[in-house]
């Protein structure tokens, strides 16, 4: 029997991390237990899906006075528990989120590089200046994409949440003989339309993440972003000249004012990611 026993200590969370059957991506899940009454014997039917490979992974979680235990339902699957201090980072800075930041401020770091550069003519440091700035832009939009991603396939019930509130899902008309085939590929329907968002329409990405309570709104310096958001658009589609036929001009000072807010911006999500602001049961024992 593939199962693991950890003694119960008041107070302490657990972290159950799992190496998939099939694909071998290692992930983790910190449990958030706070054992009120540890008397109480609990079990549980959970499951969580692989972010590699898509994989659906079920287990059983059960706790006694004495023990925690989970146990595998698929024993090519390999866990393991632990338990976890809430300021250490170790476990969060194992995983695909953390690697989505790490990522982008690589970006940010060459595009700090670029601008550095000195190169004497006025129309030359504006086209860079151009598409340093659309850069960073498309940065933040390489993290939103893959942060959603990971967010919605985090489990089947954050699956089913974005199903059941994403607004153009709503519409859909299914008949009844295609239910089950269309369940069957609803994984890479899913995938297909998030990657095919425009995440700098910063006012759409509110509504579509507050499907799992990241309260976007609530980031002080959203219309300011958006209204940076909007010049990208004369640097991408018009080579840098406004609907007036203004030519815009770009500072590199406003491109690290840029950077400072973005910066800001993906601090804010990742936050709310690192405390499972997505999960239905975050507050309750499992």
């Amino acid at each position: 029997m593939n199962i693991i026993q950890i003694p119960v200590v008041l107070n302490r969370a657990i972290n159950l991390e799992i190496i998939c059957g099939k694909c071998k991506y290692k992930s983790s899940i910190e449990l958030d237990l706070v054992f009120d009454n540890p008397d109480i014997p609990i079990i549980n039917e959970e499951s969580v899906m692989c972010y590699e490979c898509g994989s659906v992974m079920n287990y059983t979680t059960s706790c006694t006075s004495k023990t925690f235990s989970t146990e595998m339902r698929d024993e090519e699957t390999i866990h393991f528990l632990e338990y976890s201090d809430q300021d250490n980072l170790e476990l969060y800075e194992k995983s695909s989120p953390y690697k989505s930041k790490v990522f982008y401020y690589s970006q940010i770091n060459r595009f700090q590089q670029l601008i550095d550069q000195e190169f004497g003519e006025f129309i030359i440091e504006q086209s860079l200046n151009r598409l340093v700035f659309s850069g960073v832009v498309t940065a933040v939009e390489t993290y939103l994409n893959e942060i959603l991603i990971y967010t919605v396939f985090y489990s089947e019930d954050t699956i089913n949440t974005f199903i059941e509130n994403y607004e153009p899902y709503k519409k859909e008309v299914v008949p009844l003989n295609q239910i089950i085939s269309m369940r069957k590929s609803i994984n890479n329907k899913i995938k297909e339309d998030l990657n095919n968002l425009l995440y700098h329409n910063i006012p759409k990405m509110i509504r579509i993440f507050d499907i799992y309570n990241y309260d976007l709104r609530s980031f002080k310096e959203i219309p300011k972003l958006v209204s940076q958001i909007k010049l990208r658009h004369d640097f991408v589609h018009r080579s840098g000249i406004d609907k007036e036929d203004n030519l815009v001009l770009t500072s590199k000072q406003q491109i690290l004012n840029l950077i400072e807010l973005t910066n800001s911006f993906i601090e804010y999500i990742n936050n709310k990611y690192k405390n499972n602001c997505f999960r239905t049961d975050a507050d309750s024992p499992f």
